[in-house]
């Protein structure tokens, strides 16, 4: 004899899973050398801080003869030198 009581309100719409968004771009790793040149030091030196000796002397393959330095700092600095060995490669 009663009846359940109806409602207007709209039955909401089943919802859709969320789409899952791409992950951004990997980004390279920072270029420990950029800017070295034959004539240049890095971009990240200054005259405060060489980036290849981590002093404030100047590790530049062809502008100092650094002598006397730490196995990590000869790693870096042969590692320029390979660098600027394949500028002049590439330059020719």
């Amino acid at each position: 004899m009663s009846e359940p009581p109806t409602t207007d309100a709209a039955i909401p719409a089943p919802r859709k899973p969320a789409k899952r968004r791409a992950a951004p771009p990997k980004q390279a790793a920072p270029d420990e050398f950029a800017g070295l040149t034959a004539r240049d030091c890095c971009e990240g030196c200054s005259e405060k801080r060489c980036v290849i000796t981590q002093t404030a002397f100047c590790g530049h393959p062809f502008k100092s003869s650094h002598s006397g330095a730490a196995p990590a700092v000869f790693a870096r600095i042969a590692r320029a030198k390979k660098r600027l060995a394949h500028q002049k490669i590439e330059a020719v």
